[in-house]
């Protein structure tokens, strides 16, 4: 038994059962930091989930994290600079940086090759390969960017081979590195950035002004792919949608009857359908009612099916050509109206808050906006804040001195199904609702849309 016991043991410590992870080591200094401190990410995860670390007074650090498994992280210097990690267990790694220069920061240590390939090839999928990009390297002896002309592939199979041709000697490069998780995290990461290429081709069809489903070997490789990822499913799911009903006639309800079809991952089918909910209920159309009924043959989990609930019976009451929701809006003199009673034009309403940043940035835009159409009687133009604060609107309001029609009901939001401001809506003369996510004013093509629905 005893001998059992000891080769049972000795099996654990070869198989690696029960060692701790090795520890990844950063060291290094970051000159002329005004931060007391630097955010650090090794392994997966994002911002919020990076560990703090105190700079010394010369800008010196040290920071150690077991790692099970090599992953990419970051340096993060708030609101200055961020720099790219490569972390694998059991090696060091040294940083050398300035925030004067922060482009010109150099990490070295048992990790230089492997730095060295991903300085080298981390972009090498990222070109747009659009006509009329000219944009090229920057010789390292002049400083200056050399032009060179884009690279537009005429056929998807020449675009295939060619990246294909490129990873197949990134890889060769790769096997002559010493740490292999490291190897096999880069091969991975050149992989998921060659697919997402292949994925966007249809930009290239489109910049062509082809069909997007113009390129058989395009479509043949779109339909064999295995969705396993929200983007990819997403991607797909419009791409075949365009090509069914072209772009200016999206069918949100065929695009969740398409998922369910083409993704057998429950899970991932769940993702998809609110990733595509989402998206939809930020302007819903009179497809709504479709819309509803597809995505609960394809919703299980009880919380989504709720949120999917809410939001349709909210966002039923204003999608185009339904009345209007009644309310009452007081003025800056504190007189009250029925919000009716500013129908017989059409209304282009600005929802905003004094609080709201991109809400005050839109300001000037309306401006010129009611200068635009002063002297067209078949439009009003209409300010609701939903400020609680009621003295911080007036003195806004008295500081900016507005000339179109200014009304304060903090229950604007939740009334009409608003997530986010600001939002822009339009009424017709008769109270039917035109859109809740009309162009803002500073949009180029507001103009014209508003032309288009007087």
């Amino acid at each position: 038994m005893k001998k059992i016991f000891v080769l049972f043991f000795c099996f654990l410590m070869v198989s690696g059962f029960g060692r701790k992870p090795d520890a990844y080591i950063l060291k290094g200094v970051i000159n002329n930091c005004k931060s007391p401190e630097i955010l650090i990410k090794a392994g997966s995860g994002s911002l919020s989930d990076a560990d703090t670390v105190k700079l010394a007074a010369d800008g010196s650090f040290t920071y150690s994290k077991p790692l099970d498994e090599a992953s990419f992280g970051f340096v993060y210097v708030p609101d200055c600079a961020f720099f790219h990690l490569i972390c694998v267990g059991g090696t060091e790694s040294y940083l050398d940086a300035d925030i004067s220069n922060p482009g010109e920061y150099t990490i070295t240590g048992d990790l230089d090759k492997e730095y060295e390939f991903y300085k080298k090839y981390s972009g090498a999928f990222n070109e747009e390969e659009m006509e009329g990009d000219d944009s090229g390297e920057v010789d390292e002896e002049t400083g200056e960017e050399e032009a060179r002309p884009a690279r537009v592939y005429s056929t998807f199979k020449e675009k295939y081979d060619a990246f294909c041709a490129r990873r197949d000697s990134q890889f060769t490069i790769l096997e002559t590195l010493k740490y292999r998780d490291y190897v096999e995290l880069q091969k991975k990461e050149i992989e998921k950035n060659m697919e997402s290429r292949f994925l966007s081709y249809y930009k290239i069809l489109q910049h062509n002004g082809v069909r997007l489903d113009s390129d058989a070997d395009y479509n043949a490789y779109m339909e064999q792919l295995d969705l396993d990822s929200v983007s990819d499913a997403v991607t797909y799911l419009h791409w075949k949608e365009i090509c069914m009903n072209g772009e200016d006639s999206l069918s949100f309800p065929n695009m969740l009857k398409t998922a369910g079809v083409k993704i057998t991952d429950p899970d991932l089918l769940e993702d998809v359908a609110m990733d595509i909910l989402t998206s939809y209920f930020i302007a819903p159309d009179t497809e709504i009612d479709d819309v509803y009924n597809e995505a609960s043959a394809l919703i299980q989990d009880c919380d989504k099916m709720k949120w999917i609930t809410d939001t349709y019976n909210a966002k039923k009451k204003t999608v185009p050509g339904s009345p209007a929701i009644e309310c009452v809006l007081e003025s800056p003199e504190g007189e009250t109206i029925s919000f009716s009673d500013l129908y017989g034009k059409v209304l282009y309403i600005d929802v905003w808050a004094t609080w709201c940043g991109p809400c005050c940035a839109e300001i000037p835009y309306v401006e010129k906006l009611v200068e635009h159409f002063k002297n067209d009687d078949r439009i009003r133009f209409v300010s609701i804040s939903i400020d609680t604060d009621k003295k911080a609107w007036l003195d806004k309001l008295s500081k900016d001195k507005p000339q179109w029609a200014q009304f304060l009901n903090t229950e604007f939001t939740d009334m009409y199904g608003i997530t986010g401001i600001p939002c822009f809506i339009m009424i017709d003369r008769d109270g039917k609702i035109i859109t809740t996510n009309a162009p803002r004013p500073s949009d180029p093509g507001l103009f014209e849309f508003v032309e288009n629905n007087l």
